[in-house]
């Protein structure tokens, strides 16, 4: 949560990396664990989110 804070992420968007990092760290790995890193990649990358200048 703080590093979502940190990095400008709406409120409502703050528990998604929870889900990404428990799937791409998972013991299983795999398809899953790839198809999370895509979701995250995809949700940097769209417009603003995540993007910008940290906060100090």
């Amino acid at each position: 949560m703080a590093i979502c804070e940190l990095l400008g992420a709406p409120l409502e968007d703050r528990e998604l990396p929870r889900g990404w990092s428990e799937r791409i760290s998972s013991a299983q790995g795999g398809d899953d664990a790839r198809a999370a890193m895509g979701e995250f990649m995809a949700y940097t990358s769209a417009s603003g989110r995540l993007g910008g200048t940290p906060k100090p």
